[in-house]
């Protein structure tokens, strides 16, 4: 996917499917313009993290009874220390982590979450 465009159809469909995919649970992102993004794209059970402290933000969401989600911070290098913390947080709370969505979603070469934004399926 170069810029906001697929390379073949094939990457098309494949993105859509990860989008449908996605819409039946929670995502997790780092901020507004994160939720701005994947709101374009339909999602619509996103949540910000918004500097909210790991530790509360992992209890807050299993006490809302959220079973699975999928984190998506940034694909860098930061993004991924804080996928990992918040990973190990959830699962502590017994919250399933998707991270095959996650890695089909990086795996289109966009840096962050806010690239998506302005793709056109």
């Amino acid at each position: 996917m170069k810029h906001n465009k697929f390379v073949s159809e094939g990457e098309r469909e494949s993105f859509i499917k990860t989008l449908e995919e996605m819409k039946s649970r929670a995502v997790i992102v780092e901020g507004k313009k994160d939720v701005k993004a994947l709101a374009g794209l339909g999602l619509t059970n996103i949540i910000p993290l918004n500097n909210t402290p790991l530790a509360e933000f992992a209890n807050n969401i299993a006490e809302s009874g959220i079973h699975e989600v999928i984190i998506l911070t940034d694909f860098d290098k930061e993004g991924r220390k804080l996928e990992k913390k918040l990973d190990v947080l959830l699962k502590s709370h017994k919250v399933r982590v998707n991270r095959r969505l996650r890695r089909i979603l990086m795996g289109f070469g966009k840096g962050c979450i806010e690239d998506f934004k302005g793709i056109h399926i």
